[in-house]
């Protein structure tokens, strides 16, 4: 090598400008209260590639998601106990880092109830009754 510092300035000039042309999105989830909402999962789909990846908000309620490639992009933040958000269709630019704050509301509290029951078997022919 003729001169270390002109290959690292390169190396340095070439990550950055790699590193420039990423996008990425963050936000924090929140319930009607502005109260947190920690372990909310966010899950971003890119609407060209069908890539999708998940993760859980943190202790703070902060999500980040890094990295991402430019393009047309689906965000839906869901919470247990709370009704799912989402945006349909994001559109990040290179180089852009879009912030989307979720407030989630109360969601209706879904049960199943399942009822099994046998009944009396009666033996038609005799007066017996079995089980």
């Amino acid at each position: 090598m003729r001169n270390p510092l002109i290959t690292l300035c390169c190396c340095l000039l070439l990550t950055f400008a790699l590193s420039a042309q990423n996008s990425g999105v963050q936000g924090v989830v929140m319930d009607p209260s502005k109260a947190i909402v920690p372990g909310a999962t966010v899950t971003i789909t890119n609407l060209e590639t069908s890539v999708t990846r998940r993760l859980l908000s943190n202790e703070r309620c902060l999500y980040l998601f890094p990295s991402l490639s430019a393009g047309r992009h689906k965000v839906e933040c869901s919470a247990q106990g709370f009704a799912t958000r989402q945006v349909n269709e994001l559109r990040l630019e290179v180089g852009q880092t879009a912030r989307i704050d979720f407030e989630l509301k109360t969601g209706t509290v879904v049960e199943a109830i399942e009822v099994s029951a046998s009944g009396i078997l009666i033996n038609s022919e005799t007066s017996e009754v079995g089980q």
